[in-house]
């Protein structure tokens, strides 16, 4: 290969006047740095002594047509061939391939223009070794610069030149050494700039260039024409994008990065679209071809697994997922979700398995039937199982621990709205009862019913929720004690809560025993929306199955709070003991276990060893003496301890992920609902036939302001009516494509 560094040498000692390397591109040297104006806008500033930002600003200008190679030649006193071979290099290798690898001999003195080198770079954010390779000095030498206050430096714009006036003239403004407009990412810059040049939608080289040097915040989506593309039925969802407010909150919440060609807008688009494609992991974007998945981004390429992953850990950083699920959740709320002025609020709780190598909280999970390490999430659903909002716990917390905090939230978001939380008997609690009452109406199961007497039901056919009953529910005024604590045992208070009880006859001969406070609403009523929680079953399943709610998206644990504490598991396990050797006496004393207290265990006890004796009484005498010993042993034992040597899962980007499923789960569901004006059977396969629609394939083709989205027909020739249905409602909405200005219209080809 042919050597040319002889051509590359500039004369830095000798500053050159300003001059125009052709009509629309000039560029003047001022103390050791050149400045490069496209009509008379300051693009790109380099050092002189840099010899990789002078390859790859020559090589942008010669790409972006401003000036010809013969011009940039001439106008920089080097060789034709030498800016021949720095094209042939980029195209061969891109512009790594411009960075000079050269190393002198001698070590490089660290003069005022290297200073200033080193700390421009670093106010484009770069990193040290990047930083080591173009100043070509050690890393001990950068750092020493940039943690040393500068003295004396000369500011670059304080001399009276001309140029500053023509840069002040074109509203460019200057703050302390450098223009303001130099450090600040905005597309503005390149849109103007960049006017006449033509942006190739299939190589967007000089967005990526602009977003390393500082001057992008987040890459324009620019479509182009194309006769095939996958997944093009995606853009269907986001035609419905505007409806939601996902993308409008995320962006006001986040803000921007500083400089990225991927930036936020782009980052959430995409992690919408996964969920949307069932894309279920980060991982899972090597299985697609990145040059595909763009085109339905406006971009040249996706983005791959390690810069989405990288993004999601800056997102996290933020520490904002709370704040933005509360955001959604609270413009849903108020958008309409819900018209009534009763929000009936369906919680449960999620397990997240785990199974690494760090120690962490374990719980009981009813779906494995078992105790499982992981973290417990409450997720809040509305009527349907549409999803509100999930909150993370911070060790495993109880339900009854969890839903008072879930009501305070609640409280902001239905704000003049009666609120009804419907849940399981995990929430089993007459003391939570009578804390909710204050403030929300409640409908749970009870639990341990007592089973009464099939007389006091009315025989007559009752409808809850589409099943036929024989009998009507009976009704009752409860009222149950409210128990607390005292020296660290249980004890009852004397308050009671008073709790509208319905007890339901089934057909199997059993009964559900329902508590409530709603008394304005029948009993099939109560009952019907209590039942209804199975569709918040039912949503777990489905995002289990279709969305991989139960992934990790990152791995990794975080330090608990010191203030936490849980059951300690020594003194659970001789509670259980106990409790086994309780059951043990009452079956031999043929007693009642529940009802009675220990002191009347103890008296039953000796009074049987006094009337009866043989194998009945030494048992009996064994399994008291074995009693006494666990309890002296749980009195030594703390019922509760501080996990100190426990983590948790991180949480903050699961919460991100969750919001992201949440967003594309409704706008699914919207797209359903204008498919159920068209199609009978939507109950049954809705939504399959919507995620088959998402995930097929047509042509875009650009027309003005309008991208025109021609998707391919279905398996059946009813599915393909259905989605010219579809597309014709979509239509009249006049959507656009988030981040441009380009409206989306759609059909189906014949």
């Amino acid at each position: 290969m042919m050597n040319h560094q002889a051509n590359e040498t500039l004369i830095a000692d000798e500053p050159k006047p300003p001059g125009y390397i052709s009509e629309k591109c000039r560029f003047y040297d001022e103390s050791g740095t050149r400045f490069i104006l496209v009509k008379d806008v300051l693009v790109y500033t380099f050092e002189l002594t840099d010899k990789t930002a002078l390859r790859q600003v020559a090589v942008s200008i010669y790409r972006s047509k401003m000036a010809t190679q013969i011009q940039i030649s001439q106008a920089w006193n080097l060789t034709n061939k030498t800016i021949y071979n720095w094209v042939r290099s980029y195209r061969k290798g891109g512009m790594a391939a411009l960075v000079d690898k050269t190393r002198p001999g001698a070590p490089r003195k660290v003069t005022d223009a290297v200073k200033k080198q080193i700390r421009r770079c670093r106010r484009q954010r770069m990193s040290l070794p990047e930083i080591c390779q173009i100043t070509n000095l050690s890393y001990g030498a950068v750092c020493t610069v940039l943690y040393t206050k500068p003295k004396g430096e000369v500011d670059l714009f304080e001399e009276n030149q001309d140029d500053k006036a023509n840069l002040q003239s074109s509203n460019q403004t200057a703050d302390n050494d450098e223009p303001a407009e130099l450090w600040q990412s905005d597309d503005k810059i390149i849109t103007d700039t960049l006017a006449d040049t033509e942006i190739d939608p299939l190589d967007r080289w000089q967005d990526r260039a602009d977003a390393r040097i500082g001057l992008l915040q987040d890459a324009k989506p620019i479509f182009a024409d194309c006769p095939k593309v996958e997944f093009a039925g995606s853009l269907m969802a986001v035609a419905l994008l505007e409806l939601d407010p996902y993308l409008g909150a995320a962006v006001g919440l986040f803000g921007q990065f500083k400089a990225a060609f991927y930036g936020v807008r782009t980052v959430f688009m995409t992690m919408l679209l996964m969920a949307l494609l069932r894309i279920k992991t980060n991982e899972q974007i090597n299985r697609y071809n990145p040059q595909k998945l763009g085109r339905i981004l406006g971009l040249d390429r996706a983005p791959c697994v390690r810069t989405q992953r990288r993004k999601l850990r800056r997102l996290a950083g933020y520490n904002k997922a709370v704040d933005f699920m509360e955001k959604t959740a609270k413009e849903r709320m108020a958008d309409g979700t819900t018209e009534e002025q009763t929000a009936i609020l369906y919680v449960d709780g999620h397990i997240y398995g785990y199974s690494g190598k760090f120690k962490i909280g374990k719980t009981f999970s009813a779906t494995r039937n078992r105790v499982v390490k992981g973290t417990t999430d409450y997720w809040v659903n509305l009527a349907g199982g549409a999803p509100l909002l999930c909150v993370t716990t911070e060790f495993n917390d109880g339900m009854t621990t969890a839903l008072p905090k879930l009501l305070k939230l609640a409280q902001k978001l239905c704000k003049g709205k009666r609120i009804t939380l419907v849940f399981d008997r995990g929430g089993a609690s007459h003391e939570l009862y009578e804390k909710l009452s204050k403030y929300a109406d409640i409908i749970t199961y009870r639990k341990n019913p007592q089973h009464i007497d099939i007389s006091f039901f009315k025989k007559q056919k009752t409808l809850i929720n589409g099943k036929e009953y024989e009998y009507a529910p009976y009704v009752r005024e409860v009222a149950l004690n409210v128990y607390g604590k005292k020296d660290g045992k249980r004890c009852k208070t004397g308050r009671t809560v008073s709790l509208r009880e319905i007890i339901i006859q089934r057909q199997d001969g059993g009964q559900t025993a329902i508590l409530t406070t709603r008394r304005d609403l029948e009993p099939e009523q109560v009952a019907s929306i209590l039942f209804s929680r199975w569709s918040q079953e039912n949503y777990f399943k489905y995002m289990i199955a279709e969305y991989n709610l139960d992934h990790l998206c990152v791995y990794g644990t975080e330090e608990l709070s010191p203030d936490i504490d849980h059951p300690n598991p020594d003194y659970c396990r001789l509670e259980k003991n106990l409790k086994k050797i309780k059951n043990s006496i009452a079956a031999i004393l043929s007693k009642d276990l529940p009802a009675l207290t220990d002191e009347d265990l103890d008296k039953a006890v000796k009074q049987f060893q006094k009337v009866h004796g043989g194998k009945k009484g030494e048992k009996l005498h064994q399994l008291s003496v074995r009693a006494e010993q666990i309890r002296d042993e749980m009195k030594e034992t703390p019922k509760r301890i501080t996990p100190l040597d426990c983590k948790k899962l991180k949480s903050e980007a699961r919460l991100l992920t969750n919001a992201v499923k949440i967003a594309a789960w409704h706008i699914e569901t919207g797209l359903v609902k204008i498919l159920a004006k068209y199609y009978k059977k939507t109950d049954q396969d809705g939504r399959a036939t919507i995620v088959a629609m998402i995930k097929s394939s047509g042509a875009l083709r650009v027309k003005e302001n309008e991208l025109h989205v021609t998707l391919e027909p279905q398996a059946t020739p009813q599915k393909t009516e259905l989605l010219r249905h579809l597309c014709t409602d979509l239509n009249a909405r006049q959507a656009k494509f988030p981040g441009s200005n380009m409206t989306l219209k759609f059909d189906v080809a014949a």
